[in-house]
């Protein structure tokens, strides 16, 4: 049987993904090997930042390009300068894209059974051809998928927001029932089939507070 593989992508190389990427790997015992889809020249910043184990950690996939079951996956050949940690560093955005359309090809071919996203800001997955207000929205259509979710999964709670990627002030024009009832049937299958929860108890929460108490608050609920 192939060994499980998680495949785990750079995010945004300004922000605090691959620190706490390095910060939680090294914090606990695990049985999972993972393909890092990162350059050296990023890990060398974010080592930086760091002390003890995680650190250790960092320089020895920039040296070994392999560690404590991390394999480094590095995009192209390319020498750059280190980013700028804390803040926005156009000229690697092509990069953290890259990052993920591998990520997503090397799950859909197989090569790995999953992927771990690390946080990005919205101007990666943009340009002038597409755009996605997310990543959520990316990987679905790669993976030629309408009938999606984002999923907020905790030991005990899990949360599936009807909106996403959009302006406060447009949430209440998003909402209808037709969409409500979309998530809460795929909400009841995932739970049945990927969580093993044969009667999952769903609750859907209102925008307003007691939702909108029959329209004394709002009528945003009727």
């Amino acid at each position: 049987m192939k060994e499980a593989v998680l495949g785990i992508t750079c995010g945004d190389v300004g922000g605090i993904g691959l620190e706490c990427l390095m910060k939680a790997w090294t914090s606990s015992s695990h049985p999972w090997r993972a393909r890092l889809y990162a350059q050296r020249e990023h890990l060398k910043a974010v080592s930086r930042t760091l002390d003890g184990p995680s650190k250790e950690l960092a320089l020895s996939l920039v040296h070994n390009g392999e560690a404590q079951n991390i394999t480094l996956a590095p995009l192209d050949e390319v020498e750059r300068q280190m980013p700028l940690l804390g803040e926005w560093n156009p000229e690697w955005k092509e990069l953290s894209r890259t990052s993920l359309e591998v990520s997503i090809q090397d799950a859909l071919q197989g090569e790995t059974c999953g992927v771990v996203t690390l946080p990005i800001t919205k101007r990666i997955v943009v340009n002038e051809q597409e755009y996605f207000p997310g990543q959520t929205e990316l990987f679905a259509d790669r993976c030629e998928t309408e009938n999606f979710a984002m999923m907020l999964a905790g030991p005990v709670l899990r949360v599936v927001p009807v909106t996403t990627h959009i302006p406060l002030s447009r949430v209440s024009d998003e909402l209808n029932q037709e969409e409500v009832e979309r998530l809460i049937r795929l909400l009841n299958h995932t739970l049945n089939s990927r969580f093993h929860i044969n009667s999952p108890t769903i609750a859907v929460c209102g925008l307003n507070p007691h939702a909108g108490e029959d329209g004394m608050l709002s009528l945003i609920h009727i």
